[in-house]
C-alpha cells in the first residue's frame, strides 16, 4: 500500500465530510481535528501508523458505522478497498446521505 494512496483517501474523505452540512452535520470531521499532524503525513520515508487509518475510519464510521479500526482488528489493505468504493459509489449521490441515518 502507497503512501500517496493513503494521502489521496484522506482527501477524498474529507472532502466528503466537508459536503455533509444536513442534520446530523458530518463537516466537523472534515475539520483540522481530523488532519494529520507533520508528523503522521504518511510518504516513502515515513511509516504509516494506526492514527493515519483511524482518522480516515473515524469519519467514515460517522456515515455508516461498518469500518472497523486498527484497534479492532483492520486490515488496512481491504479498510482501503472498502472505502476507496463507498466513497467513489456515493460523493455525488445524494440519496446516501439520507440513506445513512436509516
Amino acid at each position: 500500500m502507497l503512501a500517496s494512496e493513503i494521502n489521496d483517501l484522506k482527501a477524498r474523505v474529507k472532502a466528503e465530510m466537508r459536503k455533509r452540512r444536513g442534520y446530523p452535520s458530518l463537516y466537523n470531521y472534515g475539520g483540522t481535528s481530523y488532519d494529520y499532524t507533520t508528523d503522521e503525513i504518511p510518504s516513502t520515508s515515513h511509516p504509516i501508523y494506526a492514527s493515519n487509518w483511524n482518522k480516515i475510519v473515524t469519519p467514515m464510521n460517522a456515515i455508516k458505522n461498518r469500518y472497523a479500526t486498527v484497534a479492532s482488528g483492520l486490515n488496512p489493505a481491504l479498510a482501503m478497498n472498502i472505502i476507496s468504493s463507498d466513497l467513489s459509489t456515493n460523493e455525488y449521490n445524494s440519496n446516501y446521505y439520507m440513506e445513512s441515518y436509516h
